[in-house]
């Protein structure tokens, strides 16, 4: 953060202050949560490796050299342990039963959306939810994925292409099963 929020807190965790973690938890845990659910894919996961993310900050805050860097720091942790997650097979195939349930509370017109995403490849959708969802600037998101402004660019522009393309795949598919 420009204002030096966050080399106050790191410095104080390094030094054991561990309600100084909390804040940062609490100004972070938006950003690290959006970077699970992009790779993730569904909520219930994307909780657990957020909170898994944040404890790994946690135990490992002595080793951030530069305490400015912290929410690209955290940030990497939770991209990292999402990957590590997703490597899995048991968990690849949970992942893919699990994208199928719409979450009760969904609305219809949000399911489309949501399906659409979980089918872009990573690469894609994390930066796609990064920069419209959490709000995040092209340069932070490349920070984050440890790829240049012009790869994030790249990858938006594509990812909205890719989108737009499903999303007329799936109306055109149900605009032919309504006409049945």
């Amino acid at each position: 953060m420009a204002d030096g929020r966050d080399r106050t807190l790191v410095e104080k965790c390094q030094r054991g202050d561990r309600d100084a973690y909390a804040e940062l938890v609490r100004l972070h845990a938006a950003r690290v949560y959006t970077v699970c659910l992009g790779m993730a894919g569904n909520a219930a996961d994307a909780e657990d490796l957020a909170q898994e993310a944040l404890v790994a900050g946690f135990t490992n805050i002595l080793s951030l050299k530069d305490p400015d860097k912290f929410g690209h720091w955290i940030a990497a942790i939770a991209a990292n342990l999402s990957r590590n997650f997703l490597r899995t097979r048991a968990n690849r195939e949970r992942l893919l039963a699990a994208r199928v349930d719409r979450p009760a509370n969904e609305p219809e017109r949000f399911s489309g959306l949501r399906r659409a995403l979980q089918k872009l490849p990573e690469q894609h959708r994390l930066p796609l939810l990064l920069y419209y969802f959490d709000d995040r600037s092209t340069a932070s998101i490349a920070a984050t994925l440890g790829i240049s402004a012009d790869a994030v660019y790249m990858r938006l522009s594509r990812a909205r292409g890719e989108l737009r393309k499903l999303l007329e795949k799936m109306e055109a598919h149900n605009e032919a099963r309504n006409e049945s």
